[in-house]
């Protein structure tokens, strides 16, 4: 009986000491994505995705908006949990996965909010990205200064919660196609605002 004991040890030792070993072999280090970039990136604010179709490919990779398309063309989540559509009021209440940002600290309804209405349709800020969102309530008004950036119809109802208001005769699924888009991911406040012209520049501040 020991014997026997002691050989189906040795095995197992044998066989997991061959796994260990096959692991080392650099063909089977991990994943690989293979990217073609047709010049460097030195810009990593992905609302640039809008604009610079070269930076989608690594932005992608970095960011994560609220949804994602498949490869059929229709709406999944990703960093939102769920989501439900009450056509009534006209809004789209958003709650969001568990996810964080590479500090270790959660990303919180209020980084949409901030990226969407405080950087992309700022009225001085020019990025096309802000096309996106012209569908939510108050969004051109925004943007063409004609109103208050307070009264875009974003709102983070709870820390993990997000509700938009879409204008009436909004296209609801055109919208919601528009915030699959990496260009409407969320941002950090407190790490945009220390540096607004070299936050994306510099990767050993960026989060």
């Amino acid at each position: 009986m020991k014997k026997t004991v002691s050989l189906l040890l040795a095995v197992v030792m044998l066989f997991g000491s061959m796994l260990a070993l096959t692991s080392c072999d650099p063909k089977d280090a991990g994943a690989e994505i293979s990217i073609y970039l047709g010049k460097e990136v030195f810009d990593f604010d992905p609302s640039d995705y809008y604009a610079e179709s070269n930076a989608a490919q690594v932005l992608s990779l970095l960011y994560e908006p609220l949804f994602r398309l498949n490869a059929k063309g229709k709406i999944e989540c990703a960093a939102a949990e769920d989501y439900e559509i009450d056509k009534e009021k006209r809004t789209i209440t958003i709650d969001l996965r568990e996810t964080y940002w590479s500090d270790e600290i959660r990303v919180k309804a209020e980084d949409f909010v901030y990226a969407w209405r405080d950087i992309i349709l700022e009225p001085n800020n020019a990025n096309p990205a802000a096309a996106l969102f012209y569908d939510i309530e108050n969004a051109l008004e925004v943007k063409n200064a004609d109103d208050s950036l307070f009264s875009l119809g974003v709102v983070a109802t709870e820390t993990y919660q997000l509700e938009i208001t879409y204008r009436e005769g909004a296209n609801v699924d055109r919208l919601l196609k528009n915030l699959a888009s990496v260009a409407a991911s969320p941002l950090r406040q407190d790490v945009v605002s220390l540096n607004p012209m070299t936050w994306s520049k510099d990767v050993s501040t960026i989060v």
